[in-house]
């Protein structure tokens, strides 16, 4: 869920930026610092593809500015484990509230009333894969060339550190745990968004195991 955030923050905080009434993107973040490294046009392209060509794409957009799907975030936005981890990542730079207002801005600035998708089931599937396909090489380029730049800074072994920590890892599973954050997690499995896959890497990442895995 948070490699989620990380990636719909890098993509979208360039691509689509906030109303300037919204407060300014945090500039002091490991996070976003690497994601610079990755180029926008490629994803932006798939996008606009599966925009245009996938009516599974198109039903899973239309599904997330849907009252239910609007509900569930919110229950996810007040649940006190949620909000003790997104404190713990506030306090380690990474605004995760920012990320989503910006998924939910990207949402309502893309036009879904002309799609024909009431018998089409929801997947972001084919979307995801086009994705995982694509920047698998482009990602590990950015890590070598961000961590070239920034891998003995103090800011970025701070970074890590507080990350990797058993105190992390112990909220992290506490929040994915909660029943309003298993059901986000479940209904985007549904939609064939591959949420093992994210995690693995995120524990893979921080040297964790074994994975946190979602059950029914």
């Amino acid at each position: 869920m948070l490699l989620f955030a990380f990636i719909l923050f890098a993509f979208l905080q360039t691509s689509f930026p906030l109303p300037a009434t919204e407060n300014p993107a945090p500039t002091h973040n490991p996070a976003v610092e690497f994601f610079k490294e990755i180029p926008l046009k490629p994803f932006k392209d798939l996008n606009e593809k599966h925009l245009k060509e996938d009516t599974g794409f198109q039903a899973a957009l239309v599904y997330l500015k849907s009252p239910e799907w609007i509900q569930m975030v919110a229950d996810v936005r007040k649940d006190p484990a949620w909000l003790e981890y997104k404190k713990f990542l506030n306090d380690s730079a990474i605004d995760i509230e920012f990320v989503i207002k910006h998924v939910e801005h990207c949402l309502n600035a893309t036009n879904t009333k002309d799609f024909k998708v009431d018998k089409v089931k929801p997947s972001l599937g084919k979307f995801f894969d086009d994705v995982k396909t694509t920047y698998s090489v482009l990602v590990l380029k950015a890590a070598q060339n961000y961590l070239a730049k920034e891998s003995n800074s103090a800011t970025y072994r701070n970074f890590i550190a507080k990350l990797q920590s058993q105190e992390s890892r112990k909220m992290l599973e506490k929040a994915l745990g909660q029943p309003p954050v298993k059901k986000v997690a479940l209904k985007l499995k549904e939609m064939d968004f591959d949420i093992e896959f994210l995690l693995e890497f995120y524990y893979s990442l921080l040297g964790w195991r074994p994975i946190y895995k979602f059950s029914a």
